[in-house]
């Protein structure tokens, strides 16, 4: 299968924090059960799509399985080792989330100082006023959208390409600027379809010819063709 390494995928602390802010845990007080089945159900996505695992995914989901199985051991002789690692935890994503916040809030800065677009471009302001969706964003938003579609369903023949969908994902863009992102999965008829579409629009994305933006965390994203 077509494989996609994207730079818009930060690490393992990102998805972390994706998963914590989705399921409103506190930082300070991770449950280690919820996180790690979540981590672990990214992680198959991800090989599905055939995205690029690189060994710090690996080597974050075994330090959270080690935490896990730390749960499940008789108290309190393993009380002290296992809040050493959730502490450990905690103390690398504060850091990290001060990272993240700092970056988005440069970016917004960058915009708001941004009061004469570059000759040729014509990006509108509400698109200005948006945020980058990241790819534990589009993960998210995909793996619902999947979850929709009937997985008994038999396909004899894999009659997609990428590059068919890069196709019709540009022809789709050709009088239009915006498509709200589920809508981009409105005509596909079974599981390897939406793959391939999605991995298309991956593409796209690192290609420079679309952006994927938001207008907060967790809202509908949205994808723009870019001009």
């Amino acid at each position: 299968m077509y494989q996609v390494n994207l730079p818009i995928f930060e690490g393992p602390l990102d998805l972390l924090l994706h998963l914590i802010r989705e399921k409103e845990l506190n930082i300070y007080d991770i449950s280690v059960a919820k996180i790690t089945s979540s981590y672990l159900e990214y992680l198959v996505l991800m090989r599905e799509l055939n995205l690029e695992i690189s060994t710090e995914f690996l080597s974050m989901a075994s330090y959270l399985l080690k935490m896990k199985s730390r749960e499940l051991l008789p108290r309190p002789e393993i009380e002290e080792e296992e809040g050493d690692l959730k502490e450990g935890l905690t103390r690398q994503l504060l850091e990290y989330k001060k990272y993240k916040e700092a970056a988005c809030s440069l970016e917004e800065k960058k915009f708001q100082e941004e009061e004469i677009f570059k000759p040729g471009q014509r990006e509108s302001f509400e698109q200005k006023e948006e945020i980058k969706a990241d790819l534990p964003a589009l993960l998210a938003a995909f793996g619902e959208i999947l979850k929709r579609i009937d997985k008994k369903k038999k396909i004899y023949q894999e009659r997609w390409t990428v590059r068919q969908k890069i196709e019709e994902i540009l022809d789709k863009f050709s009088n239009i600027n915006k498509l709200a992102f589920a809508n981009l999965f409105l005509t596909t008829s079974s599981r390897m379809e939406l793959i391939v579409t999605f991995l298309a629009l991956l593409e796209l994305v690192r290609l420079g010819k679309l952006s994927i933006r938001q207008r907060r965390m967790f809202s509908e994203i949205w994808i723009y063709k870019k001009i």
